[in-house]
């Protein structure tokens, strides 16, 4: 799907060609500027195709998925390259081998949003719940990842690329958590510029790397970091919350 809009309701997808996503929103209309976007509801899919994910999102291309299973047998589970946004609402997402979420940035000036909402399961993985890939020119990229309110996750997060010591990256690019109110979140993560953590959540950093930027958590809200931490800035919390460091040692 290039440059359009659609919705898909009900049935089942299966792709078993290499490469050959279940789902694409790809490509930008060369009159308007829009990139596609698909809506999807109650539908199963399943890649099959060797290096195929179950959905791909590309150059300024959004999906929803809402009450869906979207499964890679020999991939991953979903794929972003470039600019482009995904919503998942009550959907399983599989990868039999590959990460749940793979980011890439291959431009200049790219920004993802990846937002996770309630009665999504992605643990079915590698160990992974987002991977960010950057060339060269995508070292000035953002992707912001969001759970939104009560999800429950586990899974690493990890954007690598081009990483100073101090967690920080040369091109200025960032990836940012943020767990609304209720959300929490369990695994190691590198390369993570700012954590925002709303009221009642909890966030648990099992090592990985240092966090470039700020922690910031609402009230009520459990931060915990069971290996040594560096936070290259300022960590803040409301009331009723609190911030553990080392956990491992005790």
């Amino acid at each position: 799907l290039g440059g359009g809009d659609i919705a898909i309701s009900g049935g089942t997808i299966t792709t078993n060609g290499a490469g050959a996503s279940g789902l694409d929103a790809s490509s930008t209309d060369g009159i308007t500027g829009r990139g596609a976007s698909l809506e999807v509801n109650n539908v199963a899919v399943t890649a099959n195709g060797t290096g195929s994910s179950a959905a791909s999102v590309s150059d300024g291309g959004s999906m929803t998925v809402t009450g869906s299973t979207l499964t890679s047998t020999q991939g991953d589970g979903i794929t972003v390259t470039n600019n482009g946004s995904v919503t998942l609402n009550g959907t399983a997402v599989n990868s039999t081998h590959g990460a749940s979420i793979v980011s890439n940035l291959n431009d200049a000036g790219v920004k993802q949003d990846i937002t996770i909402g309630a009665g999504s399961t992605l643990t079915q993985n590698d160990g992974t719940l987002l991977q960010v890939n950057r060339t060269d020119a995508g070292m000035d990229g953002t992707v912001n990842l969001t759970l939104q309110a009560g999800w429950v996750s586990t899974g690493n997060i990890k954007d690598n690329g081009g990483l100073g010591v101090d967690g920080t990256r040369t091109g200025g690019g960032t990836t940012n958590f943020i767990g609304e109110d209720g959300a929490s979140w369990t695994g190691n993560a590198s390369g993570l510029q700012n954590a925002d953590i709303g009221d009642s959540g909890s966030f648990t950093h099992n090592g990985g790397g240092a966090i470039a930027g700020s922690v910031t958590a609402g009230n009520g809200t459990a931060v915990t970091f069971i290996d040594t931490a560096t936070v290259g800035g300022s960590v803040a919390t409301g009331s009723n919350s609190t911030v553990a460091f080392n956990q491992a040692a005790t």
